[in-house]
């Protein structure tokens, strides 16, 4: 899954990352310790064209007894009828994200990002919901099997977009089959990971130091 993760990003890095962008929303201040129901910056297409904006992650529908912030992507590509099916695509960027590997001695919280990317697009879904006569968006992290790196500490990890597959994720001509590639776990030895403090336990926390090494060993999967 994907519980917490990291946006800090400028405008000319968003603009590098994800390519031209007809509208954007004044860019938040970085943001190093994001928890569910947060408002995040979320890229979707409109008109052909992207679009920046800010979405509430997680949504709890009325079957729901908690806050979903997270879908399947094999639900969402697979066969079948799925609650997932008829949401749209969109990207979520970010420079990291954090999961919570069980160990002996208990939740040990572990960064993951990329090695030669400082930036990289979450693949998320997001739909309309009414509020008071008022649509608003909503917005979940689509998740995947894990790569080898990531199978030591949770058994799934976010849908990671290549920059190459940026237009046909965003595109609304794209079926739910043929992004189905987009999907698979990425490349192990394009990612690294390594144990944080238990700072970023609390969502309050939100400074750079949610990122720093718990030692100096930093973990790679070389």
């Amino acid at each position: 899954m994907c519980g917490r993760f990291t946006q800090m990003m400028t405008w000319e890095e968003l603009v590098e990352l994800l390519g031209p962008i007809s509208q954007q929303v004044p860019i938040p201040h970085a943001r190093y310790n994001i928890a569910p129901s947060s408002q995040i910056l979320v890229t979707k297409s409109e008109s052909s064209q992207k679009t920046l904006t800010t979405m509430p992650w997680g949504v709890k529908p009325e079957w729901s007894k908690r806050l979903i912030i997270n879908a399947q992507a094999e639900k969402y590509t697979g066969q079948g009828h799925s609650f997932w099916k008829s949401w749209q695509r969109c990207l979520i960027p970010t420079s990291g994200f954090y999961e919570w590997k069980v160990t002996h001695a208990g939740k040990e919280p572990t960064f993951i990002r990329l090695k030669e990317e400082k930036h990289f697009a979450i693949g998320g879904l997001y739909r309309g919901f009414e509020y008071g006569g008022v649509m608003v968006d909503m917005t979940v992290i689509l998740t995947t099997k894990p790569n080898e790196l990531m199978t030591d500490i949770h058994h799934r990890m976010p849908v990671i977009v290549a920059r190459q597959d940026h237009q046909k994720w965003l595109s609304r001509s794209s079926s739910s089959h043929e992004i189905g590639p987009c999907v698979a776990p990425f490349p192990a030895e394009k990612m690294e990971a390594w144990a944080v403090g238990h700072l970023v336990d609390n969502a309050r926390n939100d400074r750079p130091e949610c990122m720093t090494p718990a030692n100096s060993e930093i973990t790679r999967d070389d």
